[in-house]
């Protein structure tokens, strides 16, 4: 989660359409990039974090300015701790799957 806002915006795209002799269909993807900073010692990946001073250029901007956008996108102060792997599974709900476990398996820094 964010240290210092109360939400994290991620940058997404979606796109509404019609499949042929179909009814039109809402599509939508989370934007993902390299990851940076700490992030890279838990994935390769991660989504691209917009602060709140560019939500607008984003969601009102072009594909030229999104390019931009995403090359420039400061990474928020984030804060995490591990987690139970049952997270990983959508059939399971409840805020008892956040709390935090002790970590076994995160490499760290020497």
């Amino acid at each position: 989660h964010a240290t210092d806002a109360p939400v994290l915006m991620f940058g997404g795209l979606w796109e509404r359409w019609s499949p042929k002799g179909g009814e039109p269909i809402e599509t939508y993807s989370i934007v993902t990039m390299d990851a940076v900073g700490e992030l890279a010692r838990l994935h390769d990946r991660m989504p691209l974090m917009l602060p709140p001073e560019l939500h607008r250029d984003w969601i009102e901007g072009d594909g030229e300015q999104a390019t931009a956008i995403a090359q420039a996108a400061p990474l928020p102060s984030l804060s995490w701790h591990a987690v139970g792997k049952a997270v990983g599974n959508v059939r399971n709900q409840g805020p008892q799957l956040i709390e935090p476990i002790a970590e076994t398996g995160i490499a760290h820094d020497p």
